[in-house]
Formats: structure tokens, C-alpha cells, sequence
């Protein structure tokens, strides 16, 4: 009679027991997500309806669903920081310290990707927004933008290209699934850790209904004015803070910051060979205190969890019932110079007229007023009026330069 192998010695491993759980999740959230594509229609004319209709059961899913992405994003986080602590970023741990990174990263491109899938005004601004991002990269900003996008600006085609994209998301996350299964090192799971994230997803899902604001419309094709995302509000900071250095830095902190950390991460069990573990850890502290400074001093405010989201204009004078009067032709000309001249035409078009890396200002003294001094604080400190924008600050601007552009834009016609 074959007796069952002996564990004597072994000890059962806290952080092997919440890594497995974080991975029964993900098939619990691939099973949700299979069950909710028979209702959805991933395009700009019914993505909004078909996930507004999910009632019953169906909305627990989606809730569940919804919750269960927001929970392995921070799940996989701990656990990535929780192996640092604990030095198992080590080559002898390397295939489980990369199945949490696969983890991360698939969490994160399912989240972002899904935000825009129910097609309300967050996921579409949201959408835009990060599109102009990147937009912004030096020499392939407009390929990226028109990667993201599907084409030269958000269309039908975005919904779908995106769709796709949240769904293949997975593979990442399911390559990370079987490095973690068969690179286990025989240690015995904790086993009560191993049923904690799938148990706070299903409690989550009855709880809280997923958030959902007004339908998309085209009027938010070219819109700015949705809050950051929590899982993006340490890259939005990461952006605004280099914005703040240069008007031509930001995308040293949207792009190069996340991309040196992905870096470091991915390379840890590798280098970890010649490299001590304390200068790594050293490594991973530096870059965690740099995000948590950044969201906290330059990340502003983020959307609601719950509820709606719609996005908020940045706070501005009533726009005036009566017209703004003539334009003074000399001072018209001199802010059409300075707004053509300066980075302003290179992220919202020549003459302010087609939106690309920011939004489009035709007719924005509509939207936004027509006092002089409105503009002029905002081109000098944006976040002054709009603490969640990514315009970036021209404080060298003169007065009579800023009144200048002020007065090109409050005249600017649609």
C-alpha cells in the first residue's frame, strides 16, 4: 500500500497561498467575462445600451467582473511588493515573480481597455485623454496615437480595436497563470488565503453595483475633462510632475518612468545573479517613493469608485449671455502668433482648430467664458482652475503675452 508523500519540514508559504488565490480569480473573472459577451456589442451605437441592460444576474457579473479586475490589479501589487520584502525576486524565484508581472500588466490592460467598453462620457474621455498622452512622445507619438485609436481620431473603430485588445489582455494573464503553476517550488498554500480574493470579488459584485455614467456621445471625441482613473493617477502625477519641469518633458513621465520600472521589473531575477539584493530593493523603494510623490503632490484629484463618473468641466465663469464685443485686431493678430508659435498649436492644431494632442478650442469661449483673466491664469497655471488637467504651465509667458492669446481664443470662431 503506497502511502501519500510526506511534508514533514515543509511550512505552509502565506504569500504562495495569496498568489494561488489571485489566480483562481482570474479564472472566475475569465469565466464572468465569457458569460457576459453573449450580451455585449462592442460598438459606439450599442456597447452603452447592451451594458445598461444587464440586470439580474447578468449585472452581478458584470459587477463581479468589474471588481475582480480593480482587485487583481492591487492584488498582483501586493504580492509583487510583499516578494521584494521577502527577496523573492531572486532567480530561484524567478518564474513566480514573473507570473505576478504578467499578472499586473494583464490586470492593467484589461482595466484601462474595459474602462471605454460600456461607452459611458468617463470611459470615453478617459480614452481620448490617453491617446493625447501619447501623442506626446517624441518621433512615434503619432504612431502610438494612431495605435491606440485604430486611426487618426476616436471612431467606432476604437470600440472594437479596444475590445479586442481587453480580451487578449488575458493571454498575458494566463502565461503568467502557467509559469506560476509550474514553477511552484513544492511548498504547501496556505489555503486560506487561497479563497480570500475570489470570496472579496463575489462580495464586492453583490454589494456594489460597477460604475456607470451617461452614454458617449461625439462631443466627447474631443473632450479632456475626465478625472484619472486610481489605478492611473500615480502616471498621471509621474506626467504632470516632468510637465511641470518642462512643457516638453511630460512624456518623460507618462512614457519613460513606467517604462524603466517595467524594466527593472522584468529584468530582477536576471540580474539579481551579480547585483545584491539589498541594491535592488534599494532600486524598487526609489522608484515606489517617486510614484507615491507624484500621485499624492501632482496627481490630483481621481474618479469616483462608484456611482456615476461623468466628467467635470474645470471650473470657469459662467459663459456670458451677451457677446464678448469686438475683437482688437492688432491684439487678435499678436495672440494668433504666440498661440501658432508656441507648443500651443502642437497639441491643439494650427489655429487651436483640430484637436491631436489636446483638445480642439473652437469655440471655446462658449464653453468657458469670455474674461481675459480666466485664460490668462489658466495658460500660466492650469491647475489652477482644473486640477486634473495635462495642460502644462507657461509661466514665462508675460501678461501682455497671455492677454494676447486670451483675446485670440475668447474671439475664435467656430
Amino acid at each position: 500500500m503506497t502511502s501519500a508523500p510526506s511534508t514533514t519540514g515543509k511550512r505552509s508559504d502565506p504569500l504562495q497561498g495569496f498568489a494561488t488565490g489571485l489566480f483562481v480569480l482570474v479564472v472566475a473573472e475569465l469565466l464572468a467575462g465569457l458569460f457576459l459577451e453573449a450580451r455585449y456589442r462592442a460598438d459606439a451605437e450599442h456597447a452603452y445600451a447592451s451594458v445598461n441592460s444587464m440586470a439580474g444576474p447578468m449585472g452581478w457579473f458584470r459587477s463581479f467582473h468589474y471588481w475582480s479586475s480593480s482587485l487583481l490589479i492591487a492584488g498582483s501589487l501586493i504580492a509583487l511588493v510583499w516578494m521584494i520584502v521577502a527577496r523573492r525576486f531572486e532567480r530561484s524565484h524567478g518564474k513566480t515573480w514573473l507570473s505576478m508581472a504578467c499578472l499586473y500588466a494583464a490586470s492593467m490592460v484589461s482595466q484601462i481597455t474595459g474602462n471605454l467598453l460600456p461607452f459611458d462620457r468617463h470611459g470615453v474621455e478617459t480614452a481620448v485623454v490617453e491617446s493625447g498622452i501619447a501623442g506626446r512622445t517624441p518621433v512615434a507619438g503619432a504612431t502610438l496615437q494612431s495605435l491606440i485609436l485604430h486611426g487618426n481620431q476616436f471612431s467606432d473603430q476604437t470600440v472594437r480595436y479596444w475590445h479586442m485588445a481587453h480580451v487578449c489582455a488575458w493571454v498575458v494573464g494566463a502565461a503568467g497563470a502557467a509559469l506560476f503553476w509550474f514553477g511552484a517550488n513544492g511548498t504547501i498554500r496556505n489555503r486560506a488565503l487561497m479563497w480570500i480574493p475570489l470570496a472579496l470579488g463575489a462580495l464586492l459584485g453583490l454589494a456594489i453595483r460597477a460604475p456607470l455614467g451617461s452614454p458617449g456621445s461625439p462631443a466627447d471625441y474631443g473632450s479632456y475633462d475626465a478625472q484619472v482613473s486610481w489605478y492611473n493617477w500615480p502616471l498621471h502625477g509621474s506626467l504632470n510632475l516632468f510637465s511641470r519641469l518642462s512643457t516638453d518633458l511630460g512624456w518623460v513621465g507618462s512614457v519613460v518612468m513606467p517604462g524603466l520600472l517595467a524594466l527593472v521589473i522584468v529584468t530582477a531575477p536576471f540580474v539579481s545573479r551579480w547585483i545584491s539584493a539589498k541594491v535592488i530593493q534599494a532600486v524598487f523603494a526609489i522608484f515606489g517613493a517617486y510614484f507615491l510623490v507624484a500621485a499624492l503632490f501632482f496627481g490630483g484629484r481621481f474618479a469616483p469608485l462608484v456611482g456615476n463618473r461623468d466628467p467635470i468641466a474645470s471650473t470657469s465663469p459662467a459663459p456670458s449671455s451677451q457677446a464678448a464685443g469686438a475683437a482688437d485686431p492688432v491684439l487678435y493678430a499678436k495672440g494668433r502668433s504666440l498661440f501658432n508659435s508656441n507648443e500651443c498649436s502642437g497639441c491643439h492644431g494650427q489655429d487651436g482648430r483640430s484637436g491631436g494632442d489636446g483638445p480642439s478650442l473652437l469655440g471655446v469661449a462658449q464653453r468657458r467664458g469670455s474674461d481675459p483673466s480666466w485664460y490668462m491664469q489658466f495658460i500660466k497655471d492650469p491647475t489652477s482652475k482644473d486640477p486634473n488637467t495635462m495642460m502644462p504651465a507657461f509661466p514665462s509667458l508675460s501678461s501682455d503675452e497671455t492677454r494676447a492669446i486670451a483675446e485670440f481664443l475668447i474671439h475664435q470662431k467656430p
